[in-house]
């Protein structure tokens, strides 16, 4: 039968370079052609991609989808595309009745029922793994035979709503069919692609649903066939630098067997991916077999700083481990994305303060984590989720005034109000201490001082004895009532712009030198380029005449202060205090931007390199006579050089 797999849009704004292979989808063509069938996967991510999506957004995107003249239409859910699936689904059934609508999907496994008698133009949901299932309604469609023994089906019989029981999970993952590339249109403007290396977890998150979803177990491919998925993608994109490989697994180093055997496998294939997994799963061995190996980035969900909600919500992070975690993976290159929730069901302030702690402190050990935060929602199927369910008619929309759906458009708006249960993602409960809007803007504000001003942020709330909530409250407060107001500010891709005035008002109003001078050290240090500095493109050789001159985005900055020992303080460690003594930093941009203490002599010969004197004209400065010292002098001009600090004229 000629299928149309149908992948939902994300997001927008996007463009075509920002999407990423639709591996899902892909995977279940691949095995829908193995048994004969005719697959067309279509990608609306590729659709549409200006700005915002067009006010006719539903009937064009059904016309483009019918256009491929299916006999049958899947649909892949997540939680935020349901909205978007469901409108699509009405405008495909009003152009062809007879076509035969299917929808599969964590989304959609757990409220199977209560779908179908509310939607009619859907007419079959394959719940939990769609991979057979599939194939064996598409066989039953083709011949016209009942659907009554098809494991794992929910369908529309006739006048009634048939659940079929569940099928059990495919026990060995290595015997799914290997992802056929072909069948993926305009193949090469993808960016980025994933591999699927198992499903389900062994923990047990309350907020997610994942071990419901895969019946409280978790298999993962061996390491030989995680090695051939990769090695395939790679001969596909090898002459794209920029691709990335996104190993999917929520905790991808839950077997340690197999992963190390993965690394073993493509260590000296030079390849270039990223993963996810846990705090406890990572140690000094392990990260220094994933940089050899080839990972780049590392997604940590820490979800809370509170050792008393990590209990909970049965996290159960040794958050103690995170300090030294961080150095480690920074040391060995493995940048880090670390994620975490505020707004649990009845997490109190206190806690809320300790997870924003965290997330500021997790910078006095390295600058390199990227920071996620996100306001807690239901997740179907999430044992949160099912403990609330009773209560949703007691619910809030969580933003009243624009709801956060993804096209925006008011046929969307309007089914989220109308079908409550149906869309818990979009709701907040009234028990909550914070309206949900406050806690969105407290996870923007936050993610902007944990990557411009962490340690400023740090001594601020010392100096002035609040907690981040307080600081939060009164940040917020000044903004809403600001001619800016808060909604340009959420909208803007550069919102730094926005917050860094009033950031700096309030530091200038501060008595504290020593805050003002980390204040500016941050600045320099975020406003400095972190794209690899330009070196001249011709290294000439350095003499006593040449001319040296500061790379572009260099800078030197003298401080009264020593500015670089504030995390030691910050720590809680080695220091009482700050000491008053004169000290100078020197910035480097590269791949990952540097700041280093330098001596006065140093500085001096730093601040002299104006691209207007001559190295024996800077040395003559400090009445130099001793050849060697003048030479120890030029050794160390070659030295800034190599370094990408000067280069010479």
């Amino acid at each position: 039968m000629r299928i149309s797999l149908i992948q939902a849009p994300q997001s927008a704004p996007h463009t075509q370079d920002d999407c990423f292979i639709p591996m899902g989808l892909l995977c279940l063509a691949s095995s829908l052609k193995q048994e004969n069938h005719h697959p067309h996967i279509i990608d609306l991510n590729l659709l549409f991609t200006k700005k915002k999506f067009p006010s006719n957004y539903f009937k064009r995107t059904a016309k483009e989808i019918m256009g491929s003249n299916p006999q049958v239409l899947g649909f892949s859910v997540m939680c935020l595309t349901l909205p978007t699936i469901l409108l699509l689904a009405k405008e495909c059934k009003k152009i062809d009745p007879k076509v035969p609508i299917i929808l599969g999907g964590p989304e959609v496994t757990f409220d199977d029922v209560e779908l179908l008698k509310a939607f009619v133009q859907i007419d079959i949901i394959v719940r939990g793994e769609g991979d057979v299932t599939t194939g064996e309604v598409l066989a039953a469609l083709e011949k016209n035979e009942s659907l009554a023994e098809i494991l794992g089906i929910t369908y529309r019989n006739n006048s009634r709503v048939s659940k079929n029981p569940d099928r059990p999970l495919i026990k060995d993952l290595n015997t799914l069919v290997f992802p056929d590339f072909s069948l993926i249109p305009h193949l090469k403007k993808y960016r980025a692609a994933e591999i699927e290396a198992g499903r389900g977890c062994p923990h047990q998150c309350t907020f997610c649903s994942n071990c419901r979803m895969w019946k409280r177990t978790f298999r993962i491919k061996s390491a030989e066939r995680l090695a051939q998925e990769m090695k395939r993608i790679q001969e596909i994109y090898k002459e794209k630098e920029d691709f990335l490989v996104m190993i999917m697994h929520d905790h991808f180093l839950v077997s340690r067997k197999i992963v190390e055997g993965f690394f073993d496998l493509i260590s000296n294939d030079n390849f270039q991916w990223i993963c996810f997994s846990r705090l406890d799963a990572l140690d000094g061995d392990i990260i220094k077999k994933l940089k050899k190996s080839g990972c780049r980035r590392i997604f940590i969900g820490i979800e809370s700083g509170s050792p008393g909600m990590q209990r909970k919500i049965k996290k159960n992070l040794p958050l103690s481990k995170l300090p030294q975690i961080l150095k480690l993976l920074t040391e060995n290159g493995i940048q880090t994305s670390l994620s975490y929730i505020i707004g649990f069901p009845g997490e109190k302030t206190a806690q809320i303060n300790q997870t924003l702690y965290s997330i500021l402190q997790s910078k006095l050990y390295s600058f390199a984590p990227v920071i996620q935060v996100f306001p807690f929602l239901y997740l179907k199927g999430s044992e949160l989720y099912v403990n609330a369910k009773s209560q949703f008619k007691q619910a809030d929309l969580w933003q009243t005034d624009k709801l956060q759906t993804l096209t925006k458009l008011p046929e969307e708006v309007a089914l989220i109000n109308k079908y409550l249960h149906i869309f818990p993602t979009f709701y907040y409960k009234r028990e909550s201490n914070y309206q949900f809007r406050f806690l969105e803007k407290i996870c923007d504000l936050f993610v902007f001082l944990s990557e411009s001003f962490p340690l400023t942020t740090l001594l601020l709330m010392k100096h002035l004895s609040m907690t981040p909530m307080q600081l939060g409250k009164k940040t917020i407060a000044v903004f809403d009532s600001s001619k800016a107001g808060w909604a340009r500010i959420i909208k803007s891709k550069p919102y730094t712009n926005y917050y860094f005035p009033y950031v700096k008002t309030f530091i200038d109003g501060i008595s504290s030198q020593l805050i003002k001078e980390v204040f500016m050290h941050e600045d320099l240090f975020f406003k400095t380029s972190f794209k690899q500095s330009q070196k001249a493109k011709k290294i000439r050789s350095v003499r006593l005449n040449s001319r040296p001159k500061l790379i572009k985005g260099v800078k030197i900055k003298e401080y009264a202060y020593d500015i670089l020992g504030i995390t030691d303080y910050l720590r809680g460690k080695k220091r009482e205090h700050i000491p008053k003594s004169k000290c100078y930093v020197l910035y480097v941009p590269g791949e990952m931007m540097e700041a280093y203490s330098i001596t006065p002599f140093l500085y001096q010969l730093l601040i002299n390199s104006n691209g207007k004197q001559t190295i024996n004209e800077i040395v003559n400065l400090f009445s130099v006579n001793s050849k060697k010292i003048k030479q120890d002098i030029l050794n160390t001009f070659k030295s800034f050089q190599k370094q990408g600090i000067i280069s010479c004229i």
